[in-house]
């Protein structure tokens, strides 16, 4: 007889509440003899190796306490499988991999990453010679997620800037400064999310950022289904392929979300790549749950898993 392949899904006491995937994921992954279990990253002393993949999910407070989930990550690889690895974790949990990218070749929202307050005039100055007219600036920690930290500034508002930089400084973070792009407020953000290197859906979010700096709940009033144009899901697979050599990944990863702005002209840019911990938006699309639930299951194995 076969042993029980068991999968823990990793989140916390306090994202798991917020986290719509993570239902339908369980269901899905009943109705296969894969065994899913719920874990939350920051519980004393779990034990990992009773499982044989071990999957983010919505970590969401990790940020908070970055360096105790990392450890969390490397006892996960030292007795279980890590899906994404560590390697991609470390990699994508500070945003100034968008300057890698950017120097690949990949178009992004123009970026500017600052270290100390010396540091903001230039940064300005350089968003204000783009192509683009910039009338506003969005202000964040290059390691963050959802809306710690994120402030939408007048461009010309120095005071307000400087003393938001200063804040996210002396929290020992390094900051990014990137254009608020008014194309967002008639095309919103694309998500692009892939599973196993494979297309699988995209989402169009509403713009979230408000114009005084508050930041809007994620929920799912807020996004809809979209189709993707041939050019971002073109840029999306070259950005993966980046990502996988740049790496050294022996295997493609096993979710990402990648997400878009439109340039002037309609083109895709780049604003972050979600390969850490993402939300998926599988409420608006179930074909989308199994497509999921299978491609973690190949990864556990490939012959005696049955999906019902």
């Amino acid at each position: 007889m076969l042993d029980t392949k068991k999968v823990a899904l990793v989140s916390d006491s306090d994202s798991l509440s917020v986290d719509y995937d993570m239902p339908l994921i369980i269901d899905a992954f009943k109705r296969t003899n894969v065994e899913a279990d719920v874990i939350f990253w920051d519980d004393a002393n779990p034990d990992l190796s009773i499982y044989d993949l071990v999957v983010l999910r919505s970590p969401w407070t990790y940020m908070e306490k970055i360096k105790p989930f990392i450890e969390f990550c490397q006892k996960v690889e030292q007795s279980s499988v890590l899906l994404n690895p560590l390697s991609v974790i470390e990699w994508n949990s500070d945003k100034s991999y968008l300057k890698l990218l950017e120097k690949q070749g990949i178009p992004i929202v123009p970026t500017e990453i600052i270290y100390s307050e010396t540091e903001i005039q230039a940064a300005l100055a350089s968003l204000k010679e783009s192509e683009w007219e910039i009338n506003e600036v969005v202000i964040k920690p290059t390691v963050g997620a959802y809306s710690f930290g994120v402030v939408r500034l007048s461009i010309d508002d120095s005071d307000k800037i400087t003393q938001h930089v200063r804040y996210l400084l002396q929290l020992g973070k390094s900051v990014i400064f990137q254009p608020y792009l008014n194309t967002i407020e008639k095309h919103g953000e694309t998500n692009i999310i892939y599973f196993d290197n494979t297309y699988s859906h995209t989402i169009k979010k509403e713009p979230l950022l408000a114009e005084r700096g508050e930041t809007k709940t994620p929920d799912m009033e807020f996004r809809t289904l979209k189709d993707a144009n041939s050019e971002e899901k073109a840029l999306a697979k070259r950005i993966l392929d980046l990502v996988q050599t740049n790496l050294e990944l022996s295997k493609p990863l096993l979710y990402a979300r990648l997400d878009f702005i439109e340039d002037k002209n309609g083109m895709p840019l780049l604003l972050e790549l979600e390969i850490t911990e993402p939300s998926l938006s599988l409420p608006l699309t179930p074909k989308s749950v199994d497509f999921f639930v299978r491609s973690i299951i190949e990864r556990v194995q490939s012959k005696d898993v049955v999906v019902c």
